[in-house]
C-alpha cells in the first residue's frame, strides 16, 4: 500500500506513517505528500485567528474555491471546517523522532505559498533521498494535473515494487 496526503492530509499522512513505524506494523511502500511544507519548518502564520472577512481573503488567495466564496451561506457552512483545518496545521508542534524508513515523494505547486526549500526540508524525515515533483499552479495544482499525478503515483509504486518492496503483496495489480 501507499499513502497520499494533500495539504492537511500530508501532515496527517506523515503522522500516520510515524505511528505505523513506531508500532512496527507493515510500512507503506511510499508516502506521497502534496501541498504542504515539511513539518519541521516553523511558521508564524496565524490565519486561524483572523476575523471572518480577512480569513476568507486568506483562503481566496489559495484559489479554486470561487463557488464557496460567492455564496455566503455556503461559506458560513464551510468556514468552521476550513478554520479547524488551518488551526490544526498552524498550531501543530513538531517533534523530531526516528527517521521514517519509507521513501517520500513530495508534490508541490510552483506558486504555492511555501518555498521549494521548505518542501525539500521533508528530507529531515526519511532515511531515503526524497523526490520532489513540481507542477504549475498554486495550492490546488492537483486539480489541474490529475493525470500526471496519477502517472507519477503508478510510476513510484512500480519502481518501489521492482526494487523489492517487501511491504507490498506480490499480487498487487497495477494498470497497464
Amino acid at each position: 500500500y501507499a499513502i497520499f496526503g494533500q495539504s492537511l492530509g500530508s501532515l496527517l499522512a506523515f503522522l500516520l506513517a510515524r505511528r505505523i513505524q513506531s508500532k512496527q506494523l507493515p510500512l507503506p511502500l511510499v508516502l506521497f505528500l502534496s501541498g504542504y511544507e515539511a513539518p519541521s519548518v516553523s511558521s508564524s502564520a496565524q490565519r486561524h485567528l483572523l476575523p471572518k472577512d480577512d480569513f476568507m481573503k486568506s483562503l481566496q488567495a489559495l484559489g479554486r474555491m470561487d463557488e464557496v466564496f460567492e455564496n455566503k451561506l455556503l461559506f458560513n457552512f464551510y468556514e468552521p471546517i476550513f478554520r479547524a483545518d488551518i488551526t490544526a496545521t498552524e498550531t501543530y508542534q513538531y517533534e523530531a523522532t526516528a527517521l521514517l524508513n519509507i521513501p517520500l515523494q513530495i508534490l508541490k505547486g510552483r506558486e504555492e505559498v511555501f518555498s521549494r526549500e521548505e518542501a525539500m526540508a521533508w528530507q529531515k524525515e526519511s532515511i531515503y533521498d526524497i523526490q520532489l515533483a513540481e507542477y504549475e499552479g498554486g495550492h490546488f495544482f492537483i486539480l489541474q494535473h490529475e493525470r500526471a499525478i496519477m502517472e507519477l503515483v503508478v510510476q513510484q509504486i512500480t519502481f518501489h515494487l521492482e526494487k523489492g518492496g517487501a511491504h507490498f503483496p506480490s499480487t498487487l495489480l497495477l494498470p497497464k
